[in-house]
C-alpha cells in the first residue's frame, strides 16, 4: 500500500521509530543489557553497575544520535582521573559495543568510540627478570623443598 502511494516503506518504518522510540543512552543501553544472555549473573551486574556509575550520569539522558566522540572520551577520561585505568578501558569498550548494537538496531549511524582507539592511557608493565644460570641450583632445591599445596606440588 505503501509503495502504490510512492512511500517507500523502510523510510516509512525509520520515521515512526524515531517517533516511538525513546532514542536517549539508557534505554539502548538497557536494550542491549538484555541481549546479553550468555553472561553469568555476576558478571551481567558489575557491567550494569560500571554503566550505571560511570556512563549514564553523562550520557544516559542524551539521544544516541547526537553523542560525540569528545562526549565519550569525557567519561573515559573521568574514570582514568581516578586511576581505574581498568575500568576506564572497560567502559569505552562496553560503550563502544552499545554502539555497534544502536547501529544494527536502526537507533544509530555512526560509532563515536570507533575514532578512540589507543586514547587511553595503560599502566607501564614491568616485567620480572629472569633468573641467572648461577641461581638455579639454589631454586631448584628450594622448589624440591616446597610444602604448599599438592597440585602445586605436581606442577612444580
Amino acid at each position: 500500500q505503501l509503495l502504490d502511494q510512492k512511500i517507500d516503506p523502510s523510510i516509512r518504518r525509520k520515521q515512526q521509530k524515531s517517533v516511538t522510540l525513546d532514542n536517549t543512552f539508557a534505554p539502548i543501553s538497557d536494550e542491549w543489557m538484555k541481549t546479553r544472555t550468555k553472561w553469568s549473573k555476576g558478571h551481567a551486574d558489575k557491567v550494569r553497575q560500571t554503566i550505571t556509575a560511570d556512563v549514564l550520569p553523562y550520557l544516559g539522558n542524551m539521544p544516541i544520535t547526537e553523542i560525540k566522540t569528545s562526549d565519550v572520551l569525557y567519561v573515559v577520561r573521568k574514570i582514568e582521573a581516578r586511576g581505574a585505568l581498568d575500568v576506564a578501558a572497560r567502559v569505552k569498550q562496553r560503550i563502544n559495543s552499545i554502539f555497534r548494537y544502536a547501529i544494527q538496531t536502526g537507533y544509530a549511524e555512526y560509532n563515536p568510540v570507533e575514532a578512540l582507539k589507543d586514547v587511553l592511557k595503560t599502566r607501564k608493565v614491568q616485567h620480572r627478570q629472569s633468573i641467572q644460570l648461577d641461581q638455579l641450583p639454589a631454586y631448584l632445591s628450594a622448589l624440591d623443598k616446597y610444602s604448599g599445596y599438592s597440585v602445586t606440588r605436581y606442577a612444580l
